[in-house]
């Protein structure tokens, strides 16, 4: 639906007004921007509007408070390269975890698989049959009841750590996308602001921050590599209670008949088998698209450089161009106020719709010498689908600037449990809460990993060094706890 300001102009009594912005909590802002300062912000309030993986944001940080620095380069180009630099580390760090997961889990199932390859096989040339009954064995290989509890055991020791594992690079790789995702909006809202006011700038801009050829195959691979082993990982937690149910109903029939059922020794070992081989695709497929989705960081890390590079010579340009100049600060002003109190949702329409830059513009960024802003209330933002909502994080509300504890969104804000605006239920509450219990094991299992690996790090601090005899070990103690 195409909207135009000048259709609500007037719709409020002037008197009106005042109380309207107080009690949604907008107040203009008359602040000057620049590029630096307009990305510090998108800095900022990446942190502000994590909602659902806010507690892994805040882990990534916890270890790692340097990545959210202030910008205080005096160029665009200089401070995007000193918090890419951090951002890569911390991308690469995620990607080493999750390579050890995949190679445990890899090994594991190959081993498991090898056991029960060599006994299907035996029985199938003993037997002349390659059906179900091939696999009657597959649970006890090598004939042996031990060889069975022992391949039990695995695999319920392999789910534990590699489970533990998975939760390190959620965290790192999280914290990375989210701030790229942030700076990538706010470039795109910049642009479109600047194209209203210098189409072809805008354009140079945009291509200058185009993807190459190896950009967007690192991409497709990224997604394509994490989508399919999701699909497995889900394959993987369908089967593991299915396997359960199996194998106790299979001993508690053989306690109660006396004898086993015959069909149930078979289907026990099929599954065993299509568990390990889902595990197998699933490690492999998600090395593709982890490492996929790290060299895209890359790509984007080099895009949005190339972009920044191009503001700083425009703002070096002001003072020969001094129209143009105050027509760029005035957009670099725009941009800084919206991404200041808007989701990324926000900042995508922003970029897409010129009618919601001019209200925005109207309400955040008045004309100059004007006392009150335009007389268009925030209820008029619903024409584009985006509401104003209170913060969902209250221990933040001390940081925020007096008279502004309102934020815009395109979708309902919620906490890290899926819950809404005063632990209201949304339709994906459930969903979320199982997924966010998930979690919470997993970044369990992760502090009884750290926990290990800081106790063998600390063990092995104070023995000598052979190289270096009373040299201190201070500086290799490492926090696992922050990886």
């Amino acid at each position: 639906m195409q909207f135009s300001t000048q259709s609500l102009r007037g719709s409020l009594r002037p008197g009106q007004m005042a109380s309207l912005y107080a009690s949604y909590g907008v107040t203009p802002d008359i602040g000057t921007r620049t590029p630096v300062e307009v990305f510090d912000v998108a800095r900022r309030t990446t942190r502000e509007f994590q909602m659902f993986y806010r507690p892994e944001f805040e882990h990534a940080l916890a270890g790692h408070p340097e990545l959210n620095d202030v910008f205080t380069e005096e160029t665009l180009e200089s401070a995007f390269l000193r918090q890419f630099t951090r951002l890569e580390r911390e991308g690469a760090r995620g990607t080493r975890m999750r390579t050890i997961r995949d190679g445990l889990s890899l090994a594991t199932s190959a081993i498991l698989l090898t056991g029960v390859a060599v006994q299907v096989s035996q029985d199938a040339r003993e037997t002349g049959l390659w059906n179900l009954e091939a696999y009657h064995h597959a649970n006890m290989p090598f004939g042996d009841l031990h060889a069975s509890w022992a391949m039990t055991g695995v695999e319920i020791t392999k789910a534990a750590i590699t489970s533990a594992l998975t939760y390190f690079t959620l965290p790192s790789h999280h914290v990375v996308d989210e701030w790229l995702k942030r700076y990538e909006l706010t470039m795109a809202a910049l642009i479109a602001a600047l194209h209203d006011i210098d189409p072809p700038i805008a354009a140079v801009l945009e291509e200058a921050g185009r993807l190459t050829r190896a950009g967007t195959a690192s991409h497709v691979a990224s997604e394509a590599g994490r989508q399919l082993s999701s699909l497995f990982t889900v394959v993987n937690y369908v089967l593991a209670p299915a396997r359960i149910a199996l194998f106790a109903s299979d001993r508690i029939g053989s306690l109660e008949l006396h004898t086993p059922i015959e069909w149930r020794e078979p289907l026990m070992g099929l599954l065993r088998v299509v568990a390990s081989v889902s595990d197998l695709l699933r490690a492999v497929l998600s090395q593709i698209g982890t490492h996929g989705r790290q060299s895209h960081f890359g790509a984007r890390m080099q895009a949005l450089c190339a972009q920044a590079a191009m503001l700083d010579a425009m703002v070096e340009s002001e003072p020969a161009f001094p129209r143009a100049a105050a027509r760029f600060r005035r957009a670099f002003r725009l941009v800084g106020a919206v991404c200041d109190r808007s989701s990324n949702g926000v900042l995508g329409q922003f970029a897409q719709n010129a009618a919601l830059r001019e209200l925005l513009r109207d309400i955040l960024v008045p004309a100059q010498g004007s006392i009150k802003p335009d007389p268009l209330g925030p209820q008029a933002l619903r024409w584009f689908d985006v509401s104003v909502a209170p913060r969902m994080n209250a221990r933040d509300s001390d940081r925020l600037e007096s008279g502004r504890p309102y934020r815009l969104f395109t979708d309902t804000p919620e906490d890290h449990w899926g819950l809404g605006p005063g632990g209201a239920l949304r339709a994906m509450t459930l969903i979320r809460t199982v997924y966010r219990i998930t979690l919470t094991l997993q970044a369990l299992g992760s502090r009884i990993v750290s926990a290990v690996n800081c106790a063998a790090r600390h063990t092995h601090r104070f023995q000598p060094s052979a190289s270096a005899p009373g040299a201190s070990t201070d500086d290799a103690y490492v926090r696992t706890d922050a990886v």
